[in-house]
């Protein structure tokens, strides 16, 4: 083990807890609506029962995904990175940039966010015509 097993491993197990312990008292319904702390959307300052909703999902998403981050920093503890300074840069960069592995949560919420906007717009639509329609056949049936 050399300075890159450690630097990467107590990094990555540093930010999956951190990440962890800041989603415990979202998950737990803590945290009262702000503007600093938790899941900030439109919806989310609706009501106080979308906040902590939306709080409580994405608390669970963060969770779920710094569970991989903790693995892979206790993995690098054990990853050969390369012997008497011949890193392996590929591998060093991979292991490095799992921290990154904590945004998607927040990309699946926006997708989420993104295809519930558009099935709600679709089913609007949907059923205006269709009411429309069923006016309409309602009231030329009412004028034969």
């Amino acid at each position: 083990m050399n300075q890159t097993n450690i630097l990467l491993g107590i990094s990555n197990i540093s930010i999956a807890v951190l990440m962890i312990v800041l989603s415990i008292p979202l998950f737990r319904g803590d945290v009262k609506m702000n503007r600093i702390y938790g899941a900030r959307f439109k919806k989310s300052f609706v009501s106080d029962e979308n906040w902590y909703r939306i709080n409580r999902y994405a608390a669970k998403q963060v969770i779920g995904w710094s569970i991989p981050l903790f693995l892979v920093g206790v993995a690098a503890f054990f990853v050969n990175f390369g012997a008497n300074g011949n890193v392996k840069t590929g591998l060093v960069i991979a292991v490095a940039s799992a921290p990154l592995i904590v945004i998607i949560p927040a990309v699946i919420t926006q997708t989420d966010r993104f295809h519930a906007a558009r099935s709600r717009s679709r089913r609007r639509s949907t059923g205006f015509s269709w009411v429309c329609l069923t006016t309409s056949s309602i009231a030329s049936r009412q004028t034969v």
